[in-house]
């Protein structure tokens, strides 16, 4: 007997309660990289452009994102007065609330059948520790997915009733400019689309609408793109490297470890049922779409390599389709024992259970999420108001992390027209307020070509800028070595001619927001005149300096060993 509506609203609602609760009670701290996006959708606001320091006078123009139509949306967030951290913070939970429903959608059309199986990807998905993490986040994740899953219900109603507008290409290609991948996902929808015109030996005027309704609007953008920056691409598509030989080796790790952190040896089983005593008619059902949107992303890592950040966040986008197809997998294992109703209902709910604890936070291996979220929990229990104190602190306009701690240090005892160089481009320039020149070529177009194209010039570059502040907790990344540049600041003289040390800021080094131990920021000022230094050479100076402790500034487990004199 089919589930009444009601029961699987009230399901919904409870879903949606618990990934609202979850992620107040644990993932609280906005991603680095989302203080980016405010600074361009800040600056556009106030009617400088999308330009990273835009608001502070200077007209160069870089892309330093990747998702114009987040930014776009943090833009009127920001221009409505509210602070945009916690407008974005509660647009995504609406929005990640919103995917459940939609998932849920999408489930019910590929089993074709209620039943309250259709639920268990959304159970998975809310409770999913790399959902949690980024969802609220504050990057473009959440909505990514949004518009994934709307975009292929769409395009599955377009293909049942003709419709003749094509609102799917509409929504592929906003999908398109939420993240580079987007265009892959349309591919996979014009390959399933054709494979069944073709097995059917039929073509619509509106299939051609279609396809070219999407590359007009898309190369449309990236017309404006090159136009606006000088660039079709943003400066990301450089610093990943895309299509680099590494790039594979690199995607194929990620994918394994993601495959071996989520216990992907017993999420995927079910879907082997799927290939199980059935004709494999490729293109005969909707669950083949779903499975090329899973290939689509997958073949997004293998040529950018994945992500560096935790919790895998260019691979989030696409399990939301994993799950729907473990959901139909856990069906037809179901069908199979049809006739035995009490053994099929039996069997769907212990896989169901299994895979529901094998996934869900509270059991994943990422253990210090789990044991901060079972802690917040048994907290929660003793103190109901301990939510509302999480909630408080997470929709609070300022954070609290180093990096805005140290941009505010920097706005109280710096110059308002200063201009600060560092590796931290988020929090830092966000709350200093200040331009910045950002060493890591995120914001750079320069820095970033240089450093993928030739490996050489960038401590040229950077030191042609003359910032007046130029700082970083990696102390310009020595321990990277030719990662960021042939030969880091602190091992070029030209930087000890040109820079003094001016302060170092010790602030909280925060884990999950725990602290767990003092990280050392440095902070170095532009000399009035350049200093007169012998020659020096770096790799001597490690030797000389090693043992004289008082002369080494020390970060972490690395060291500056400056010429004599320096200090």
């Amino acid at each position: 007997m089919a589930p009444k509506n009601t029961i699987i609203y009230v399901a919904l609602a409870a879903i949606i309660a618990i990934f609202i609760l979850f992620a107040a009670l644990q993932y609280w701290s906005m991603e680095e990289d989302a203080f980016i996006l405010f600074r361009y959708a800040e600056s556009m606001a106030n009617g400088n452009g999308l330009h990273f320091n835009g608001d502070y006078g200077s007209p160069e123009r870089v892309a330093g994102y990747s998702n114009v139509i987040w930014v776009l949306c943090l833009a009127a967030i920001a221009k409505t007065g509210l602070p945009t951290a916690a407008g974005a913070r509660a647009l995504l939970l609406v929005i990640g609330s919103l995917n459940l429903i939609l998932l849920y959608r999408l489930t019910k059309y590929i089993t074709k059948r209620e039943t309250y199986l259709n639920l268990l990807p959304s159970i998975l998905l809310a409770g999913n520790v790399c959902y949690l993490w980024y969802a609220p986040g504050g990057m473009e994740t959440a909505l990514f997915i949004l518009l994934a899953i709307g975009s292929l219900l769409v395009f599955f109603y377009e293909e049942d009733n003709a419709v003749k507008f094509p609102f799917s290409a509409v929504l592929f290609a906003l999908l398109a400019m939420t993240h580079p991948e987007g265009p892959l996902y349309f591919l996979a929808a014009v390959a399933w689309r054709g494979a069944s015109r073709w097995q059917n030996r039929e073509i619509f005027l509106r299939d051609a609408v279609w396809f070219f309704s999407f590359w007009l609007i898309y190369f449309g953008f990236l017309i404006w793109h090159l136009g606006y920056y000088g660039d079709p691409f943003p400066t990301t598509f450089y610093n990943k490297g895309v299509g680099h030989p590494n790039k594979l080796s690199f995607g194929v790790k990620h994918l394994v470890q993601f495959f071996l952190d989520t216990r992907g040896y017993i999420l995927f089983l079910p879907i082997a049922a799927l290939f199980i005593g059935r004709k494999w008619d490729w293109f005969a059902s909707a669950k083949w779409l779903v499975g090329l949107f899973v290939l689509a992303g997958v073949g997004f890592i293998l040529v950018s390599g994945g992500d560096n950040k935790s919790h895998y966040r260019f691979i989030i986008p696409f399990v939301p389709f994993i799950f729907v197809l473990i959901a139909a997998g856990v069906s037809r294992v179901r069908e199979w024992l049809s006739n035995k109703k009490a053994v099929g209902f039996a069997a769907a709910a212990i896989i169901s259970l299994i895979l529901i604890i094998t996934n869900t936070v509270l059991f994943d291996d990422f253990v210090i999420d789990g044991n901060i979220l079972t802690a917040n929990l048994a907290e929660f229990a003793k103190n109901p108001r301990y939510l509302i104190a999480k909630w408080r602190y997470s929709f609070a306009p300022h954070s609290d992390s180093p990096n805005a701690h140290i941009g505010r240090w920097m706005k109280a005892n710096l110059p308002p027209e200063s201009y600060i160089a560092t590796g931290q481009t988020g929090q830092i320039p966000y709350y200093a307020e200040m331009a910045c020149l950002d060493i890591m070529g995120f914001n750079d177009y320069v820095i970033q070509k240089v450093r993928v194209e030739h490996n050489w010039g960038y401590n040229t570059y950077v030191l042609a800028r003359r910032p007046d502040y130029l700082g970083d907790f990696d102390v310009m990344m020595p321990q990277y070595g030719d990662w960021t540049s042939p030969r880091p600041l602190v091992e070029d003289l030209r930087f000890y001619e040109n820079y003094e040390l001016f302060v170092v800021i010790d602030t909280d080094q925060l884990v999950r927001g725990e602290s767990i131990g003092k990280q050392r920021y440095v902070l170095f000022r532009k000399r009035s005149e350049p200093l007169e230094i012998e020659e020096w050479d770096y790799r001597s100076a490690v030797e000389e300096f090693t043992a004289v402790e008082g002369n080494l500034l020390k970060y972490s487990t690395e060291y500056i060993y400056p010429p004599k004199g320096f200090l």
